[in-house]
């Protein structure tokens, strides 16, 4: 990423965090799918794989979530690897 395009990414990450109505507000799901976190702050280079990671990342976290509310649900609380 150039440094504009850093810059850019950063400032659109922290803005959806600071918005104080929380359902327009960033999820932690929608922070670790942000292209900013996949690229690991710009140092990897995804290119045409960033919406197929963003989209195979929130399955999967959105699946652990299930699974982890449904296991508190049960009264027991697990550590999954």
């Amino acid at each position: 990423m150039t440094d504009a395009v850093l810059c850019s990414a950063v400032k659109k990450l922290i803005s959806n965090l600071l918005v104080v109505n929380r359902h327009r507000r960033y999820s932690a799901v929608d922070v670790l799918c942000d292209p900013f976190v996949l690229t690991v702050g710009g140092s990897r280079q995804l290119g045409d794989r960033l919406d197929e990671l963003r989209q195979s990342r929130r399955a999967e976290l959105e699946r652990r979530s299930k699974q982890n509310r449904l296991t508190t649900k049960q009264g027991g609380i697990t550590r999954h690897g």
